[in-house]
């Protein structure tokens, strides 16, 4: 692994966007959550690559590729946080809710 961004840390340990294998990837690890924390960080790890399962082939969805006890290795998409963007074209946002339903269909509920 080359060098690593960290996006977020926090009680339940960090999310890092980083390179592996010539691929940028987007890497969780709970092996660096507080001690007390450490058993439902990886609780929501697992949590996280359940759903990424279940999610698996739709288009605008991140693939999980690794999943340890600690560590969750997913692909990276590219793009700009909703936020930072403000997203007004309605097209947008109907494309947006076409992905909810095709997540809540499999069971998944962000």
């Amino acid at each position: 692994m080359s060098d690593s961004k960290i996006l977020k840390k926090d009680l339940f340990g960090e999310i890092r966007l980083s390179e592996l294998d010539n691929q940028t990837v987007i890497i969780r690890d709970s092996g660096s959550a507080a001690p007390v924390l450490r058993w439902l960080a990886r609780i929501l790890l697992r949590r996280e690559a359940n759903a990424l399962a279940a999610l698996e082939g739709l288009d605008g969805i991140a693939s999980a590729l690794t999943i340890g006890r600690d560590h969750l290795v997913r692909s990276y998409l590219d793009g700009t946080p909703m936020q930072r963007q403000k997203p007004t074209d309605p097209a947008y946002f109907r494309a947006a809710a076409r992905l909810l339903r095709q997540m809540h269909r499999r069971g998944v509920v962000h």
